[in-house]
């Protein structure tokens, strides 16, 4: 059985053969040579960044693999779609992650289509739900220094995006009787907010769902729980007056699957040539410089600019940052 060579997958694109999103992985196979095969047992590949892993096991779960395989054995695993078709003696799966290697690929030919898009947990979905945690004490910080802003996930649906909201402060590790004060709203409200809690000492939580068109051009793999498995990265654009720090604007501008574009976004956010936006439109404006990482004014703040009327706009890059004990729940699936 010769190794799949030609399944036409180079350059961030499908398998023509079983739907699998990754990157250039069939051009790696160099010949039938480079890889074990036997007809009762073909192998499956698993790429880690150059180094090609084999093996003539045809396994049903990525558990075994991890089991079974001392190169992969110490890593933690964060896997999205899987797809087992005995039948065809294949496996595949999309990108997998984990915090030692980043990304993993593990990938086999052939693969039914049709039990692909039945059984697998790749999402398309025209819109995207972030949840926003922001934690701020603005009555003793007008600039905002104190503010946090996390996202802690994007979800395929607004249900599950809502459900994560709610639960939010509590899976941070925050319990009911903390807070003097805390509400409970709908996320279709003109900010999103789903959850307004006061601490005792003044510091302020809330949790927010906003909702992007969906502009990353490809399958993403989802938990259970409907949160993207990828990482991705946010620009986010905060607008705030002089006057009144609370009524802040937060908006997502962009989602992204690595830095380096989110951050060529942030760049552009606040201009436009069409409409003769340019940096002198503005009283100041100042933008982080080739290879850094913020312009002086906060960490991850790309951009930050003051208005002809006095307000002030933040564009900064944000990593999605899952909470613990939302990492630990899926990893139970």
């Amino acid at each position: 059985m010769a190794a799949p060579t030609a399944c036409g997958s180079d350059q961030n694109r499908p398998c023509k053969g079983c739907w699998v999103w990754f990157n250039a992985l069939c051009s790696c196979l160099k010949s039938p040579g480079s890889c074990s095969t036997s007809k009762a047992n073909p192998p499956y590949w698993v790429l880690v960044n150059p180094t090609l892993i084999t093996s003539s096991v045809l396994v049903p779960d990525f558990r075994d693999v991890q089991k079974n395989h001392a190169t992969l054995r110490d890593a933690v695993w964060d896997f999205g779609q899987t797809v087992s078709v005995p039948r065809l003696e294949a496996l595949a799966t999309n990108t997998a992650h984990s915090k030692t290697q980043d990304p993993v690929h593990m990938h086999a030919c052939p693969v039914n289509p049709a039990v692909n898009a039945k059984e697998g947990k790749m999402a398309t979905p025209d819109q995207l739900y972030h949840v926003l945690f922001v934690t701020s004490h603005l009555q003793k910080d007008p600039n905002g220094k104190f503010q946090k802003l996390r996202i802690t996930g994007t979800y395929v649906s607004l249900e599950s995006a809502k459900k994560a909201a709610h639960q939010c402060l509590f899976d941070a590790g925050y319990e009911l009787e903390w807070f003097k004060k805390y509400e409970i709203g709908d996320s279709e409200n003109v900010n999103g907010q789903v959850v307004h809690a006061v601490a005792p000492a003044g510091s302020t939580y809330r949790v927010r769902v906003l909702t992007t068109p969906n502009t990353i051009n490809k399958p993403l793999p989802n938990h259970e729980d409907g949160r993207i498995a990828a990482d991705l990265y946010y620009v986010v654009q905060i607008k705030s007056g002089l006057e009144d720090e609370e009524s802040r604007d937060i908006n997502i501008e962009g989602v992204f699957t690595s830095y380096s574009e989110a951050r060529e976004s942030a760049l552009r956010v606040l201009l436009d040539a069409g409409d003769g936006v340019s940096k002198d439109s503005f009283a100041a404006y100042d933008e982080a410089g080739p290879g850094q990482a913020d312009c002086g004014y906060g960490d991850n703040i790309i951009v930050h600019a003051v208005g002809n009327n006095g307000e002030n706009f933040l564009v900064s890059v944000v990593k999605g940052q899952v909470l613990e004990s939302v990492r630990l729940a899926e990893a139970s699936f």
